[in-house]
């Protein structure tokens, strides 16, 4: 661990690298306070609220482990802040070299410990559980499930506008040919289909004659 270079222990980092991933499929959008720490992020019909100041979002994964969650990184980098310097002070290396850095004394071996009188102490008796022993180890409970596939983040896209973020159920604006009429434009107007002029000319009286 004196080895390593980083600020952030190696796991705490990786798992860091990993929300940075996905934090480029956000879209922060600031509230206009003064401390420019609450923001309003979205992607697609998803929507949270984070508190860069208080250090809170509204999936409580940034309060509950003390890393910035997806919606937390992609408000710091709107704000030019490095996510590794709003991690717990308790994933740093410095508070991990400060754990071990105090000296641990030796102790003897059995044959010069004191004896004492009475019965000696034995381990508890262990009885073995039932059911089939568990071979996996237990995992954390924010770490992902690796043979379960995520969810994908489908847009929706509208078939009368081509808006997105709307159905054509829910839809209240103009559709795609609308938006093509000029302004001031008549639609009844453009969509009249223009007589030919073959048939104009055909239906001239005395234009039968003179030929």
């Amino acid at each position: 661990m004196l080895r390593y270079e980083g600020e952030i222990c190696p796991m705490i980092q990786k798992r860091l690298e990993n929300s940075k991933k996905d934090a480029d499929n956000w879209t922060p959008m600031w509230s206009g306070d003064l401390n420019q720490s609450i923001f309003s992020v979205s992607n697609g019909m998803d929507q949270y609220v984070v508190n860069l100041k208080d250090k809170k979002c509204a999936c409580r994964r940034w309060e509950l482990s003390g890393i910035p969650c997806v919606h937390a990184i992609c408000c710091l980098w709107f704000n030019n802040i490095k996510p590794e310097d709003v991690v717990a002070h308790w994933y740093r290396k410095t508070t991990f070299v400060d754990c071990y850095n105090n000296i641990i004394l030796p102790n003897n071996g059995p044959k010069l410990w004191p004896s004492i009188q009475g019965m000696p102490i034995q381990p508890p008796y262990v009885r073995r559980a039932p059911g089939r022993p568990k071979k996996a180890r237990r995992k954390a409970n924010d770490e992902p499930n690796p043979k379960k596939m995520k969810k994908a983040t489908v847009t929706v896209t509208c078939g009368k506008c081509d808006g997105v973020g709307q159905n054509k159920r829910s839809c209240k604006g103009k559709t795609a040919a609308d938006r093509l009429i000029p302004k001031g434009g008549n639609k009844s107007n453009t969509s009249m289909r223009q007589p030919d002029t073959e048939t104009v000319t055909a239906a001239q009286p005395g234009a039968s004659g003179s030929q």
